[in-house]
């Protein structure tokens, strides 16, 4: 009939909460926690016991939620639509309203989860369909991409940004999942593969995922703990703080491969170009060294064309090219479709701004 919230350094006094029915799932993040009954649906409390919200949508079904299809972090929740298992919808903790229009994916989502970390604006949510494959979108940005194939289960490192997962009785351990909006290449490098020491068979489930432990529920019901490296955790919290010559100085130590593919995705992202040029030159990607390297003297004349040549890099050719229109170097805004072969982008840009049409043709020719 209650629900009591104890302060672990003080177990004495529990924050009581009267419930209507009988609970069937229970999570918590860092700031709140949330519980789920047939009656009331989703409710989020604080540790005050204060309602925050009750997120509600046409076709929720609370008596079917379970801890795979829904997730919670210290800003939003996510919820799987039983209705339409295609669907997630994210709610903001603190108002209940939902943050856009529902995530859409083609096949049938299994699981979700919620990066734990960082601010509101740059949260991450992670799923895997019933193909077992695992994406990664940015929670306030609709922008799906796949991490990897043949995933059992996935979680959230509770302080950092580290994503774990099972595949194939192997425990892999994503350094930066954010690599995956940077780079393919990094992305691969900078992911770990660990041997829990045991045969996990099938249907496992992750359980915990602090410090430098990672819990595994076997079918069985028995508990398989994985020791993971804690360089990667550090090398997340200096890079937050911008703290890059402590970056470096770990790396260097610690001599892993998928560290420094992990740092340099961080700092291109981040668009702290001298670290990048550093790291990658530790794992050897001479091609992107290079390039690195030539987009950092050009932003020293032209800080528009080094935003666009990273976000160019980082697959994003649109967002590249409206970059350099606004700027007003259409020329660059040509040559970037032309290097790219939309032909008929380029020629439409030149058209409308009445500048290099013979160029583009040339081009074309010689193409």
């Amino acid at each position: 009939t209650q629900c009591h919230v104890f302060n672990t350094a003080k177990w004495s006094n529990p924050v009581p909460i009267d419930l209507k029915d009988t609970i069937n799932l229970l999570q918590l993040s860092a700031k709140c926690f949330l519980i789920v009954d047939a009656t009331t649906g989703v409710q989020v409390f604080n540790y005050e016991g204060r309602l925050m919200c009750s997120p509600k949508f046409k076709g929720l079904r609370a008596e079917f939620l379970n801890s795979q299809t829904v997730s919670l972090s210290s800003h939003y929740v996510a919820i799987v639509d039983r209705t339409d298992s295609k669907a997630i919808h994210v709610f903001d903790v603190n108002t209940g309203r939902p943050t856009g229009v529902s995530l859409q994916h083609n096949i049938e989502i299994a699981e979700v989860a919620l990066s734990q970390h960082a601010s509101s604006t740059d949260q991450y949510l992670a799923f895997i369909d019933r193909n077992s494959d695992l994406y990664i979108t940015p929670v306030m940005k609709r922008n799906i991409v796949k991490l990897s194939l043949m995933i059992d289960t996935i979680m959230w490192h509770e302080t950092n940004g580290l994503l774990s997962g099972v595949s194939c009785n192997k425990l892999l351990l994503w350094y930066y999942p954010q690599a995956a909006f940077v780079d393919p290449d990094l992305l691969i490098k900078s992911c770990m593969a660990r041997d829990p020491g045991t045969d996990l068979g099938l249907h496992v489930r992750l359980v915990g995922f602090d410090e430098t432990k990672c819990s595994v529920r076997k079918s069985d019901g028995t508990l398989v703990n994985v020791s993971i490296p804690p360089h990667p955790g550090i090398l997340q919290e200096v890079t937050a703080k911008g703290e890059w010559a402590s970056a470096l100085k770990l790396c260097r130590y610690v001599k892993d491969e998928a560290l420094w593919s992990a740092l340099a995705a961080v700092a291109l992202n981040l668009g702290e170009l001298n670290t990048a040029q550093m790291a990658l030159a530790a794992i050897e990607q001479v091609d992107k060294l290079r390039f690195v390297g030539h987009t950092s003297k050009v932003g020293a004349e032209a800080p528009e064309v080094q935003t666009a040549d990273l976000l160019a890099f980082k697959r994003q050719p649109q967002e590249a090219e409206a970059v350099l229109i606004q700027a007003g170097l259409f020329y660059r805004a040509i040559k970037l479709n032309i290097h790219l072969f939309r032909w008929e982008r380029a020629l439409e840009i030149a058209v409308k701004y009445r500048t290099h049409i013979d160029t583009v043709i040339a081009h074309r020719q010689r193409y």
